[in-house]
């Protein structure tokens, strides 16, 4: 059958929809009813795939709030039946059937009796409710990219977006252009083409360089094949400059052979060519919308690298916009290059002093605001000695430290901390011999941060977090103090949101905290956990420290994974997150570990069941929402699934990265220094409790600074080496003794 429809478009264009037709019916077999529990409801069914049965894959059911929430998910047998529970609470949901494989089959949402795919149904007390229904075959947009005559049309990459911008799909096209992209669900998709040489102009269909000024394809049927989506690119827009060098008598002269690149601001280069003899470039922007131009002086010319307009890093760069029009004048003037060298050498155990062979040099450029940003390194040789890659005019520091695991402590320039340090004002063609740097073992102060109990350190932390008489506090998050599963979401959301984070016992609000809580003044509350876990009495006590109790919010689900997706939906959802930590909430110690890391990347922690073999629906549904494109996994294999992992990198194309030490201690230290740069300070806390970690996250992500996990009794070896490899000179114990004894204030090593 050939239905044909015409899009909803301002443009008059005609679409042809070719209906499937033939699809062989698959009869599954239904389960025995079940019997719910008292009071609770049961549900079970039948899933019948269009052109079933499935042999590539598996199904799956999932029970959701009507805002999307997984309350319950389970598979389907291989003969279509499944039973998903029999102790669902009474309420209203919506119910979905998820495919997994290499087939064509997609979401689909049931369909409850007189109503439509997604509606919502009741659950009663005492129910059995019989949910049965199709999944079906995705649909599949087509089309053809065309290009000018003296181009090919093969292997340019077409994506179908979201209304969040997400890829859905992607293809490339084929040597006349064609391009299919399938198994889609019912819903509005955006039609995104990227050429990737840059001569061509990348747009969105039809004929928008944004998707706010894009029209979406509207696939409203299954198993329906959408043609004529088809895309003509014109040439991108050029850019043209001189690159020139100045003479001694003040002259100038073209500089041949500099690559000049561009990037958008966040991305590696994108599109590079390179100077004539007269310095003359023309590079093609790929229509990519704003970028930055950095500009790579040949080896041995003597000059320096730096971005347009006259900045030695990206960060500072001028970041320019791609208006579609040609555009000339991007003219440039480098700098005689800045040279940096010396000597690294380091103290034996004798106390001697001998030469450092590949110690680690890096140089940090000093942006307008006093912030320190990595921009090169370089290495020692065997004698020690190292030469700094050629510098643009600009303020630096520079860092050294142990490449080569002698047991000695990084130091800047001028001083052994950050804080200390001096800094190094390069003018063109300046040079600087720093002589001999000499790294030493490292020592590590200490301070403790404790009150009587976890309720009284928890305040002292916020003291020390909020230490004005009269603080601006936009938020507290208040966390039950004797379990742990609700809150391990609360401290990057609290960090996320400038606030802090108290403990209560789930009846009553500690005197101790009641005052903190008078002190802090917030301008809102928000109780972490279920009535269950914090009671309605302590919520209606938290009412006396806010104006008004619409000022009070309870985050709370029936489990610790819905409170967890409520309370980062809460903190994250508005501007959404482009990184996210994974951790299970199984257990406490990687989710505390990776807290203020995340917080740091003003990242939100998903907990998930480490033991289940895959991710569920509402985690994948989560990430997705967020517009998450950046992944880390904190735990090994034991604590977190292969499959969860495999499932949201490979499944989502995400960038991941997992943190698994062999034990809880090493993780965090492995979190803390893939995350963290240099820094003076940092926070240590029992890895045998949570209740201290906790309430130190927020205090941490105030300072920008990690968190470390140690043993009550000694700080692990590998705790220490970490701490002194990001160059901690003063930590900072939560909680008294005996939560981290007098040899672990006194950085005694197990």
């Amino acid at each position: 059958m050939t239905v044909v429809r015409r899009l909803r478009l301002s443009a008059v264009l005609v679409m042809v929809v070719v209906v499937a037709s033939g699809v062989v019916a698959f009869s599954p077999a239904q389960a025995a009813p079940p019997t719910p529990v008292a009071g609770k409801a049961a549900i079970y069914g039948a899933v019948a795939p269009d052109a079933g049965p499935v042999t590539n894959g598996s199904l799956s059911v999932s029970l959701l709030t009507p805002e999307g929430w997984v309350v319950k998910s389970g598979t389907v047998s291989a003969n279509g039946s499944y039973f998903l529970t029999a102790n669902a609470d009474p309420g209203t949901y919506r119910l979905q059937f998820d495919y997994s494989g290499s087939g064509s089959w997609v979401r689909t949402y049931w369909a409850p009796p007189g109503g439509s795919e997604g509606d919502t149904f009741i659950l009663t007390a005492n129910q059995t409710l019989e949910a049965s229904g199709p999944i079906h075959l995705g649909s599949s947009i087509t089309g053809t990219v065309t290009v000018p005559d003296t181009l090919s049309p093969a292997g340019i990459a077409v994506e179908v977006r979201d209304a969040a911008d997400d890829t859905v799909r992607r293809d490339t096209t084929d040597a006349l252009g064609a391009y299919e992209l399938t198994n889609l669900a019912p819903g509005n998709y955006y039609i995104y083409v990227e050429p990737t040489d840059g001569i061509l102009r990348r747009e969105y269909w039809p004929n928008a360089r944004s998707i706010a000024e894009a029209t979406p394809v509207i696939v409203d049927l299954y198993n329906t094949a959408y043609s004529g989506i088809d895309v003509q690119l014109d040439p991108a827009p050029v850019i043209t400059g001189v690159v020139t060098r100045l003479l001694d008598d003040g002259s100038s002269e073209p500089v041949p052979n500099v690559e000049v690149q561009i990037f958008r601001p966040l991305d590696s280069a994108t599109f590079r060519t390179g100077t004539d003899s007269k310095g003359r470039y023309v590079v093609h922007s790929g229509g990519m919308g704003d970028f930055v131009l950095r500009f790579q002086p040949p080896d041995g010319s003597g000059l320096a690298p730096e971005y347009w307009e006259d900045s030695p890093a990206r960060a500072g760069a001028i970041v320019l916009s791609d208006d579609h029009q040609f555009h000339s004048g991007y003219d440039v003037v480098l700098s005689e290059a800045t040279t940096i060298s010396g000597r690294v050498r380091y103290e034996t155990a004798s106390g001697a002093e001998a030469n450092l062979a590949q110690a680690w040099v890096q140089i940090y450029w000093v942006d307008e605001r006093g912030e320190p940003r990595y921009h090169d390194s370089a290495f020692s040789g065997t004698d020690g000695a190292f030469v700094l890659p050629a510098l643009p005019p600009g303020d630096y520091l520079v860092r050294f430290s142990d490449g080569s695991k002698k047991g000695v402590a990084p130091t800047f320039w001028g001083s052994r901390t950050l804080a200390g340090a001096t800094k190094i004002t390069a003018t063109p063609g300046s040079s600087f011999d720093l002589g001999d740097i000499v790294l030493r073992p490292p020592v590590i102060t200490t301070d403790r941060i404790s009150g009587s109990n976890r309720f009284a350190t928890a305040v002292e932390i916020s003291k020390e977090q909020f230490p004005a008489p009269d603080p601006d506090v936009p938020v507290v998050y208040i966390a039950n103090g004797l379990n742990y599963p609700d809150a391990l979401t609360a401290g990057p959301a609290a960090i996320h949101r400038g606030g802090g984070l108290l403990l209560v016992t789930p009846d009553s609000i500690p005197a101790v905290v009641a005052a903190e809580l008078e002190r802090l003044d917030p301008e809102k509350i928000v109780i972490v956990g279920s009535a269950s876990s914090i009671s309605d009495v302590v919520r209606s006590a938290l009412a006396a420290y806010v104006d008004s109790p619409s000022q009070i919010q309870r985050l709370g689900g029936a489990n610790r994974y819905i409170t967890s997706e409520l309370v980062v939906r809460d903190a994250f959802g508005e501007g959404g997150a482009d990184t996210a930590f994974i951790a299970t909430g199984l257990n406490y110690p990687d989710a505390l570990a990776a807290g203020p890391a995340a917080g740091y990347l003003d990242a939100p922690i998903i907990l998930v069941n480490g033991a289940a073999s895959a991710p569920d629906a509402g985690t994948l549904d989560l990430i997705s929402y967020l517009g998450v494109d950046k992944s880390y996994f904190v735990g090994s294999s034991a604590s977190l699934s292969d499959g969860i992992v495999n499932r949201i990198v490979q499944g989502m194309a995400f960038i991941g990265q997992r943190f698994a030490g062999a034990n809880r201690y090493e993780t965090a230290a492995q979190v803390n220094s893939s995350i963290f740069g240099p820094t003076d300070d940092a926070l240590i806390a029992t890895g045998t409790g949570y209740a201290d970690a906790l309430a130190g996250g927020p205090l941490a992500g105030a300072r920008g600074i990690p968190l470390y996990l140690s043993k009550p009794t000694c700080v692990p070896g590998d705790v220490f080496t970490a701490m002194s490899d990001l160059g901690v000179s003063h930590a900072d114990l939560l909680g008294g003794v005996p939560t981290l004894s007098a040899d672990v204030a006194q950085m005694v090593r197990c």
